[in-house]
């Protein structure tokens, strides 16, 4: 799409008055759209045999010449055009998969329109072969107008064109936003949209689990227009993905000269289901002659993209569960010291994934907790006289106090001057 733009108003710059948009500011310079035609001085094409660059900024009057443009006149010089270039220019340099020796064949075939086959969609392919020029001496923010002649082998001006204004780089207003993701162990599905009638490519990076952010080479990218035709959905797939893993992916909109928009929001993506990670197993609640509170212990099954592991406590089997502590994925003991003597408590796991994700709860471990320490025996606080012990007799008058811990009665009796302490356990 950006080719065929770029190309349509190139030429019909030279039927028009000289005012055209035919130089382009890009990342890397100006760009000049000469022609679709192979010319060269030794094969001209209707009688144009090479095209003359010339500029000068807005507060100027002469004119500068910079080059004189013709087309490769065989595939060992196109070949040395683009080794240079991917020398002297590596950012911009896209011909490393193009078959070169087809598309000279191409070339020859149909000398007057060499833009139309597929192998020419490359930037490099067309400034090697005389379609475009790039302008890299320019100063960055600098405003500049073109003047191409279109001259004969004699160097004679045939036909001349002068652009409007034009700087570099250009600013390209577009922000893709995350729109949807569908993940699996092998590939990895993104969607972004952006607000744009303008075609545009992509350059996607990526981050696998804690790494660095690299630029990606996606097997797929898909743009098609929205239904309103006022947006552009882009569609990443990305199959180098390995299982178990976690990934992030940021995108940065690039048109075909090399200028740069917003980068995209950063997506997370999984190759994994956390809902198939097994749950913890064994898990056992025991009492340890030198512990103080009930010692936990289970297994983990596995601690890939695991984070923490949450343990919850309830004395009902059923409901009432809260969270008493996290711990690594990595430990698998923890002694509750919080637990009462003599008391049911269950117990059950939760873990947590890199993402928030939660798992199912674990089975249910459960256990009592048998303190070692013996109960205190009841103190009387205060008593007059002294306490002799005797059997309880009939008129005896009896008193309920407090209850104490670990004991299941306790009683005070009274006598007529005598108090007696009488407790069950």
């Amino acid at each position: 799409m950006l080719l065929l733009l770029g190309l349509s108003t190139a030429l019909s710059a030279w039927a028009q008055t000289p005012t055209q948009r035919f130089a382009i500011g890009g990342a890397q310079g100006i760009y000049l759209v000469l022609g679709t035609a192979k010319i060269s001085k030794a094969q001209p094409v209707g009688g144009i045999a090479f095209y003359r660059i010339e500029r000068k900024k807005m507060n100027e009057k002469e004119w500068m010449r910079l080059a004189d443009v013709e087309s490769p006149n065989s595939l060992s010089e196109l070949q040395t055009r683009l080794e240079q270039l991917k020398r002297t220019k590596p950012a911009l340099y896209d011909a490393e998969d193009i078959p070169l020796a087809t598309y000279w064949t191409q070339v020859e075939k149909s000398p007057a329109r060499v833009d139309t086959f597929i192998y020419a969609n490359p930037l490099a392919v067309r400034l090697a072969m005389g379609m475009f020029y790039l302008d890299s001496t320019a100063e960055r923010h600098t405003a500049y107008h073109y003047r191409v002649s279109r001259c004969d082998a004699s160097g004679n001006t045939k036909t001349q064109v002068i652009s409007a204004s034009v700087s570099y780089p250009q600013s390209l207003d577009i922000a893709p936003k995350f729109a949807s993701k569908y993940e699996l162990q092998n590939q990895i599905t993104l969607r972004f949209v952006a607000k744009s009638r303008q075609g545009f490519g992509i350059r996607a990076f990526r981050r696998e689990d804690d790494g660095a952010f690299e630029p990606l080479s996606v097997p797929y990218t898909i743009a098609r227009l929205s239904s309103g035709r006022d947006s552009l959905i882009i569609t990443l797939i990305d199959s180098l993905v390995a299982p178990s893993k976690y990934y992030q992916y940021f995108i940065v909109p690039r048109d075909y000269y090399g200028n740069i928009g917003s980068p995209s929001d950063t997506t997370l993506a999984t190759t994994f289901d956390f809902r198939n990670i097994p749950l913890p197993d064994n898990l056992r609640a025991l009492n340890t002659p030198d512990a103080v509170g009930l010692q936990l212990s289970w297994r983990m099954v596995t601690t890939t993209n695991i984070v923490s592991v949450e343990i919850y406590r309830s004395t009902d089997s059923e409901k009432g569960f809260e969270r008493i502590a996290t711990v690594p994925p990595t430990q698998t003991t923890y002694l509750d010291e919080g637990a009462e003597a003599m008391q049911r408590y269950f117990y059950r796991l939760v873990m947590t994934g890199p993402f928030g994700e939660r798992s199912q709860p674990s089975a249910i471990g459960f256990g009592i907790y048998e303190s070692q320490l013996q109960p205190m025996p009841p103190r009387l606080a205060a008593a007059e006289g002294t306490a002799k012990r005797r059997t309880p007799q009939s008129g005896d008058k009896r008193s309920k106090h407090h209850r104490l811990p670990h004991l299941s009665q306790c009683a005070l009796r009274r006598f007529t001057s005598t108090y007696l302490w009488t407790c069950n356990a």
